[in-house]
């Protein structure tokens, strides 16, 4: 069989298809739809019980919302910028994770939403693959070692159980094409023709950033960086030139300074939105060393679901030797009791892996050195030792990552290269004479999981001292006693049979094929048989660990909407929902697909003056997880800056017993309406200046100032000192004539000049517009937007037209332009021959260690 790019192009689209079946093939979609109906007021449809996987719930409670509202702005002739359904208003665009200016992303604007993500899915996984199979190649693996390179990296753990977030998928898939890029751009001494070179590694090297996770672009564009330093290092050992060395610097250089002009939409917001978010000098150094890993979260590599699993149902039970439906404690169907949650401790790669990477120190050349100091690095950072520390105080920005063990993406991309280059010192051995030593190995690859397998077996017929050491481990494991939902030893002790049983046969199977290169000599087409099955074993292996953590669900789901939503969705007016009570009741986020603005959101960046508003009326203690919920307290009914919100309705599992608030509706869940609402926009005739955020909250907290009729403003705006100095006792009328995703247009009637107050919060790039003429936009009551207006009738218009996005858009154009040139003057300027390359290896590159 021939490895070549076709080849495996073709091999690993049947992989991946075969993997994601039900929604390839059976019209499923790649979203957990069934955790619409986790919380009230959604049901589940009838003979569907409770949701499959409850850990997956970004992808519909984030991801599948901000692309719904995607798909809404330009339908409504507008950019999708602005999100006013969420925290009284939130910038979509500026936190990089809607993907807005990703080119990706028009699959979800031409395909069915729910349908669109197993395309983004497959087709990200796949180019990973192939990326990966090309890099490889490029420095001097052969076709099967590149081969095995690019499955074990298209099907990784960390990619498999973070599907939930495609964003992170467009970012992570391009390093292996940008280091592929940086060995391009080292083999050209000529910057005329490098140009093209440098235009093409801009684009790829832009991507990762446009995607929008930038945390996992960050740690891509490290490893780049020190590859960088690599080729510069193993040029000047090849040629001596000083010249050479710093045209590639020179090179690398242009490619990422064009590379942030082609992002600067993107990049130029997030900067100025990172330094508004909550988590800004929220944890010291020592706290985010205190989340790396340790040992044990190295556990699940080898045995993946040693801890439980969120979605598995089902527990061998040793006595009666079959399948029982899983009851833990807490009512729970599932047995989890890890470190960390199953996504966050998913670095599953595959057995056979772990037993080719070793073979790679058998190999020279292939970059070998640098693959092994970049290993030694990621896990570092993941474990959070004091490198982790220089990063935290030199990068900005840095401090608000609380995931050191993310940095687990890059050590995946070294295993799956080493294992590569392992598995073609394998493929090797399958054409030469067997030694003795070697069938001594290959047979003692097969005794250990063999073994073990045969006292799993014995253990199956008599069960009793798998109870005994299970029983001992519940009354000496701490964290087994108390959080796991085991109910008796013997329910520990079937789930643990069956996980090392699977783990076992696994195990065997890989050690089978792996001593396949040491037993005996094989033949042409017997080696390609062999190497057929490991690649097929490598498929299986990472596949079966992570194929039951994602749902496929039904697409129609989405078209249940409770009586109570449209319940809501009938008051056609302009208005917030809140909800009330410890008891979660549709979700945040889930409000936007049905039209609802909502008090709460869920988003990775919360804006902390939004936070620190909530928190005076009471504390937000689900901010960690990014979340604002409810408020639980009754006080907080009473709270002037509670009315400030617009919210019509609470929503709430209990009760409410409030003379302001009045019971409405109740099905699913009980819904009550305010007495005493106040509007999404009004006037004040009377102002007061503050001189800070707590200063204008407590004034109003504490009733010195009525914001019914006094605006807290900040500073002193220019229009205040035309404000009457005896206010008419009947405020000016406000009415919201148009009520858009960027824009809001208000209509204004009153005999005196006044403040009009909107109730969304104000964020940098915001303007105001007062019969059409530009005008002075101010902080009023804490977070809201004020604007002065003269007596009489106005029109008012409040448009999102953020100056960071301007420059953004610049740079682009900026970009674009020296593209274009880049591609014009190679085409136009005569070829010159370069100089001599270095030594090539099997495929063309050199193939000595840096």
């Amino acid at each position: 069989m021939r490895w070549n790019l076709p080849c495996f192009a073709v091999l690993l689209a049947i992989v991946l298809s075969l993997w994601l079946w039900p929604s390839v093939f059976a019209g499923k979609a790649l979203l957990p739809l069934d955790l619409l109906w986790q919380y009230p007021p959604h049901t589940p449809p009838a003979g569907l019980g409770p949701p499959r996987n409850c850990l997956i719930g970004d992808m519909l409670y984030e991801n599948f919302t901000w692309k719904t509202l995607l798909g809404r702005c330009p339908a409504g002739g507008e950019w999708p910028l602005w999100n006013p359904y969420v925290f009284c208003g939130h910038p979509l665009y500026a936190t990089g994770q809607a993907s807005t200016f990703y080119p990706f992303n028009l699959i979800f604007l031409v395909l069915s939403l729910p349908h669109a993500y197993v395309v983004f899915t497959a087709l990200h996984l796949w180019l990973g693959g192939v990326f990966q199979y090309l890099f490889l190649r490029r420095i001097g693996v052969g076709g099967f070692g590149a081969a095995v390179g690019g499955v074990i990296f298209a099907m990784c753990g960390f990619f498999a159980l973070r599907l939930i977030w495609p964003m992170l998928l467009g970012s992570a898939i391009w390093l292996p094409l940008m280091l592929l890029w940086i060995i391009r751009l080292s083999e050209s001494e000529d910057f005329r023709q490098a140009a093209p070179r440098i235009a093409g590694g801009a684009v790829i090297f832009a991507l990762p950033l446009l995607s929008g996770f930038f945390e996992i672009a960050f740690y891509a564009y490290v490893a780049a960086g020190l590859f960088t330093l690599a080729r510069v290092w193993r040029l000047w050992r090849s040629r001596r030139s000083v010249a050479r060395c710093a045209g590639l610097g020179g090179q690398a250089l242009a490619v990422v300074l064009l590379a942030v002009l082609l992002a600067g939409p993107q990049l130029l917001p997030f900067l100025e939105v990172k330094d508004l978010n909550i988590r800004a000098g929220q944890l010291t150094c020592e706290e985010m060393l205190g989340a790396g890993l340790n040992a044990e979260h190295l556990l699940p590599v080898i045995v993946p679901d040693i801890f439980g699993h969120p979605a598995k149902k089902q527990t061998w039970d040793l006595r009666s030797r079959s399948w029982q439906p899983i009851q833990a404690t807490g009512g729970s169907d599932f047995y989890y009791f890890g470190p960390m949650n199953y996504s966050a401790n998913g670095y599953f790669i595959g057995l056979l892996p772990l037993l080719l990477a070793p073979l790679s120190l058998r190999v020279r050349g292939h970059h070998r050195l640098f693959l092994y100091l970049l290993l030694a690095l990621s896990l570092s950072m993941a474990f959070g030792t004091w490198i982790y520390a220089l990063f935290f105080y030199t990068v900005p920005g840095f401090d608000q990552v609380r995931t050191p063990f993310r940095w687990m993406y890059v050590a995946s991309f070294v295993v799956a290269s080493l294992a590569a280059i392992g598995a073609g010192h394998w493929q090797e051995r399958l054409g030469l004479a067997a030694t003795r030593g070697g069938r001594l190995i290959g047979i003692g690859l097969l005794v250990i999981p063999a073994g073990l397998l045969l006292i799993l077996l014995v253990l199956l017929v008599y069960p009793d001292p798998a109870y005994q050491l299970a029983r001992r481990a519940l009354e000496g494991i701490p964290r087994l006693k108390s959080g796991s939902g085991f109910l008796n030893a013997w329910d520990l002790a079937g789930f643990m049979w069956a996980n090392f049983f699977r783990f076992s046969m696994l195990a065997l199977a890989g050690a089978a094929v792996l001593a396949l290169g040491y037993l005996r000599k094989w033949s042409n087409r017997g080696a390609a048989m062999a190497a057929l099955a490991c690649f097929a074993m490598l498929a299986i292996d990472a596949g079966q660990a992570s194929y039951r953590f994602n749902t496929h669900s039904e697409a129609a789901w989405l078209d249940r909407v409770p009586p109570a939503i449209r319940y809501l969705q009938d008051d056609a007016g302009v208005f917030r929902i809140a909800r009330f009570g410890p008891r979660y009741v549709l979700y945040p986020n889930l409000p936007l697909l049905y039209g609802l603005h909502d008090v709460g959101g869920y988003d990775s960046i919360l804006l902390s003056d939004y936070i620190h508003y909530l928190n005076a009326i009471e504390p937000q203690h689900r901010v960690w997880w990014n979340l604002v919920t409810s408020f639980d307290r009754a006080s907080s009914l009473d709270s002037p800056l509670l009315s400030l919100l617009n919210i019509r309705y609470l929503l709430t599992g209990g009760e409410i017993t409030h003379p302001d608030w009045e019971l409405v509706f109740e099905d699913g869940m009980r819904i009550y309406r305010s007495r005493r609402e106040r509007p999404r926009a009004f006037m004040v005739h009377r102002a007061e200046p503050a001189g800070s955020l707590d200063e204008a909250l407590e004034r109003i907290k504490s009733g010195s100032v009525d914001a019914t009729v006094t605006a807290v403003v900040d500073g002193r705006p220019a229009g205040l000192s035309w404000l009457p100095r005896n206010p008419a006792a009947v405020p000016g009328k406000v009415s919201i004539t148009r009520y858009a995703h960027c824009t809001v247009e208000l209509a204004t009637s009153s005999e005196q000049a006044g403040i009009v107050v909107l109730c969304d919060i104000m964020y940098p790039g915001w303007r105001v517009y007062v019969d059409g003429s530009p005008d002075e936009l101010f902080k009023a009551d804490g977070i809201f937007r004020g604007v002065w207006v003269p007596a009489g009738e106005h029109q008012v218009l409040f448009r999102f037209e953020p100056a960071g996005l301007r420059r953004g858009w610049i740079m682009l154009g900026c970009g674009l332009f020296i593209l274009v040139a880049a591609a014009g003057w190679s085409r136009l300027s005569p070829r010159r021959e370069c100089g001599p390359a270095p030594p090539a290896g099997p495929d063309g590159p050199p193939t000595a260690s840096p």
